[in-house]
């Protein structure tokens, strides 16, 4: 959760300043923090997904979970973050999307959590 709130924190001052400064350098930068904070987040997602379900459906269960949620968040993404960007007219509009991703794991985890019995 730690790294979902990071994430939410982090996202919309680099997106501002990637269209401030659009260099080959700030572009990299830029990908190895979010991959970071992703390689951290999503390390731990099996171990989550697995704890979900009982061992009779884990593996159906994980991946439909797994799978329904790319291909809604991930198939759509492109479409949304077009809109976005033509909607608000700024090139940082993405963040928007990642932002409104994060809160929504939070809110799953947070969830999860409670259901699981998980500190």
């Amino acid at each position: 959760m730690l790294l979902s709130g990071l994430l939410l924190v982090l996202i919309y001052p680099a997106f501002v300043y990637l269209v401030a400064h659009p260099t080959f350098g700030t572009l990299i930068a830029l990908q190895v923090v979010l991959g970071f904070l992703m390689t951290g987040y999503f390390a731990a997602l099996p171990g989550l997904l697995s704890e979900m379900f009982p061992v009779q459906t884990r593996t159906t269960g994980m991946s439909l979970a797994y799978n329904i949620a790319v291909t809604v968040f991930g198939g759509f993404g492109p479409f949304i973050i077009a809109w976005l960007i033509s909607f608000t007219g700024s090139k940082a509009a993405p963040s928007y999307y990642l932002i409104f991703a994060a809160l929504l794991s939070i809110a799953a985890l947070v969830a999860a959590r409670r259901k699981l019995g998980f500190r």
